[in-house]
């Protein structure tokens, strides 16, 4: 994939993503936060396997995640979409959209504590916007 039809899928996601808060809200109403997440979590494979699997026949042996690597992904994943499942189901819509969004930015803060990866300069006006936000 070129890095201009990446960062349009990337652009794509994330409109996606952002236009999603109501619908999110709106299926809590309707379901538990346990079953909303086996729904994306189901979705979501489904959607992503097939690619998964294109991406990864011209992937060398070395190169392709373990299974115990894949199974801990897969955890912490599950973990995350179920506490952001229960805070969508206790919150506004616009505070949850915030929140989520804002987890989104703050990610390369995150980074730069934990693994000690420092973030390029040009997220440094966007880390700041959201702090001022929150």
């Amino acid at each position: 994939m070129t890095p201009a039809r990446a960062h349009l899928v990337l652009l794509l996601a994330c409109g996606l993503w952002g236009s999603g808060n109501v619908a999110q809200k709106t299926m809590l109403e309707h379901m538990g936060p346990f079953m909303a997440t086996g729904l994306t979590c189901l979705l979501g494979g489904l959607v992503l396997i097939p690619l998964a699997l294109r991406e990864g026949k011209g992937a060398s042996k070395d190169s392709r995640p373990g299974v115990w690597e894949m199974a801990t992904n897969l955890l912490y994943f599950a973990a995350a979409i179920t506490l952001l499942q229960i805070g969508y189901a206790g919150t506004s819509v616009s505070n949850a959209g915030f929140l989520v969004t804002t987890c989104a930015v703050m990610t390369p803060v995150a980074a730069w504590f934990i693994l000690r990866e420092t973030p390029s300069i040009a997220l440094v006006p966007s880390m700041t916007l959201v702090m001022t936000g929150v």
